[in-house]
């Protein structure tokens, strides 16, 4: 990857949608209630069987899961602007063909999300769901409610990617949520 492009990159990652949250509505909006981290949980056991072939990066790379999306997003992707309060995600190894599809499929994620080791091999964190929002809204036409997974509704953290995105953790532990899109245990080398 170029140098411009790697600036770009890194300079759009910094353009987060969020607004300026008092801490009460940050932590309700990062923490889910028991009950319902507990029906999140149930409600992806499935996905957890079916993904966990995936912990060999090799298998993932044979079910055409390749790393980076749209040939961007190859580097670890941290919290623009606090990781060190909000954390990161990891390396996303996407599956182009279920991207170019709009449709939602709770248990055919689009994107694994591994976390680096120490010994340089990858350790699958998360799942997470893309739906680009402009093919979104020609499907179900503009400010149509965005796509939900497992009762949460996908959003647009980078309006310069324009990309509908949730999150489950179903193999890291993420002290703010099950489906946060941000983990603060995970960080980038």
């Amino acid at each position: 990857m170029s140098g411009k492009i790697t600036v770009l990159l890194l300079a759009t990652m910094g353009l987060v949608a969020c607004g300026d949250p008092s801490s009460e509505e940050l932590e309700a909006s990062l923490l889910g209630s028991e009950e319902q981290e507990a029906s999140v949980q149930a409600g992806l056991a499935e996905l957890r069987q079916l993904t966990a072939r995936y912990h060999d990066v090799g298998v993932a790379d044979d079910d055409g899961f390749h790393l980076g999306i749209n040939g961007i997003l190859t580097n670890c992707v941290q919290h623009p602007v606090n990781p060190a309060t909000f954390g990161a995600m990891g390396y996303h190894f996407g599956n182009q063909d279920r991207f170019d599809d709009v449709t939602i499929d709770e248990l055919a994620p689009e994107v694994l999300v591994y976390q680096k080791r120490n010994d340089g091999t990858y350790k699958l964190g998360a799942v997470e769901w893309v739906v680009p929002k402009v093919a979104w809204e020609a499907e179900h036409g503009v400010g149509a409610p965005p796509p939900e997974v497992h009762g949460h509704p996908l959003s647009v953290l980078n309006p310069v990617l324009n990309w509908y995105v949730g999150h489950a953790w179903i193999w890291k532990p993420n002290p703010s949520g099950i489906m946060s899109d941000w983990n603060p245990n995970v960080t980038c080398p």
